[in-house]
């Protein structure tokens, strides 16, 4: 959530540039220090931003990247601070108003559910096809399966197509580009034209447990299925 703020996520890159330009300076000063030196070096803007963080969020945002020069964001703890800024609005707007909140991360333990029969298939597939390729003698491709409903049609995208310019390291570096949510993909049109009705209906769609067996077995992620064009909910693969 953190680098999604666009005040933050300007001051996060001219962050990242700072400490990979300030290494050796950076890395010999107490703890109690660093804060106040990076402030020193950023923009004006960028500067008033961070000192108006607390502790918890600027010791993260100052700390240690990753191998590939990335801030790790699921370090830092987003949901304690908008708990924070909710207890300051609520008091400020009636100080007599209670509030409490308790806080839960549950990081990539949240979204790690037992693999479906469609996982499974299209995983088997995607294994066989980076075979194939190895086997060919073909480097620097990327397995993908289309043709969902119809049998499954093995492809090879050259990863040279995927690459994107990201500041990484204090430098222009060469990338393969976060995969966001698109906001014009036909998945996201058909939720915006059916939202504010499913909101006033308390309309949703619940797959239930796994099945592995059953009339609900082949059935692909509605996503999958509108981004992809297919016309029939069930996958037929290899």
């Amino acid at each position: 959530l953190i680098e999604f703020i666009p005040e933050m996520n300007a001051m996060i890159a001219e962050l990242n540039d700072v400490l990979a330009h300030q290494a050796a300076a950076f890395a010999a000063l107490a703890d109690d220090a660093k804060a106040a030196f990076i402030e020193s070096k950023l923009s004006a803007d960028n500067a008033r931003l961070l000192a108006s963080l607390p502790h918890y969020i600027v010791d993260m945002l100052l700390a240690e990247r990753d191998s590939h020069g990335n801030l790790q964001v699921s370090l830092i703890p987003t949901e304690q601070l908008l708990i924070d800024m909710t207890r300051a609005r609520v008091k400020e707007l009636d100080a007599k108003v209670p509030f409490a909140a308790h806080s839960h991360f549950l990081g990539y333990e949240g979204r790690c559910g037992a693999p479906t029969l469609f996982d499974a298939a299209y995983t088997f597939n995607l294994g066989l096809t980076a075979g194939s390729l190895i086997l060919d003698g073909r480097s620097g491709y990327m397995a993908t399966i289309t043709g969902l409903t119809s049998g499954g049609t093995p492809q090879a995208i050259p990863l040279a197509g995927l690459l994107n310019i990201e500041r990484r390291h204090g430098q222009d570096e060469f990338v393969i580009e976060k995969a966001l949510v698109k906001m014009d993909s036909p998945a996201m049109q058909f939720f915006v034209s059916r939202r504010d009705e499913w909101a006033r209906q308390d309309l949703f769609a619940s797959p239930g447990p796994r099945q592995f067996w059953g009339p609900t077995t082949h059935q692909q992620p509605i996503t999958v299925a509108l981004n992809s064009g297919s016309d029939s909910l069930m996958f037929k693969i290899g």
